[in-house]
């Protein structure tokens, strides 16, 4: 696990290296990496660090300056993700957690982010009177239980249909 106690990567390459989420691959196939240059190690380690002591305006700058050199990261989408929640940003937030997902359909750590922001999101829309807002939040959950198989724990699935009352 990472320094978040999240599921890491499942393929066999660091998602952590420089070159593992960038250029114009296909999902998955990651070009030969050459280890992490210092700087771009202290980085990711900073903006890791930002979040776990909630200085999430940091994390976000920290995270953003990376992204600019390698805008499909998967780590630094979910950093990023991670600090628009704790901002407020609920939906730039899902937005950076689905680009994550989707430059690194293995990073479990994307999908599960965004399962819990989803969940969290149909019940405040829910609790708003907006039913139909709420079905397609829990809905998108259960989709990517679906789609996304044994990144997203169960509780996810569950906490999804009990908010769809099935």
């Amino acid at each position: 696990p990472d320094i978040f106690g999240k599921r890491r990567h499942i393929s066999e390459a660091d998602p952590l290296h420089e070159d593992a989420h960038q250029g114009d691959e296909p999902a998955g196939q990651l070009r030969r990496l050459r280890p992490l240059s210092g700087k771009f190690r202290d980085k990711v380690d900073r903006a890791r660090s930002l979040l776990q002591k909630s200085k999430a305006g940091e994390a976000l700058k920290e995270a953003q300056e990376l992204l600019d050199k390698h805008p499909m990261h998967s780590p630094m989408l979910v950093a990023k993700g991670k600090a628009l929640a704790i901002l407020g940003e609920d939906d730039a937030a899902m937005e950076a957690m689905r680009a994550a997902g989707e430059a690194d359909p293995q990073w479990g750590e994307a999908h599960d982010e965004l399962a819990g922001m989803l969940n969290r999101a149909g019940g405040i829309v829910l609790a708003q009177g907006d039913v139909e807002g709420a079905y397609e939040r829990y809905r998108e959950v259960l989709l990517l239980a679906i789609e996304h198989a044994g990144l997203i724990p169960a509780t996810r699935e569950a906490d999804a249909r009990y908010g769809l009352g099935i």
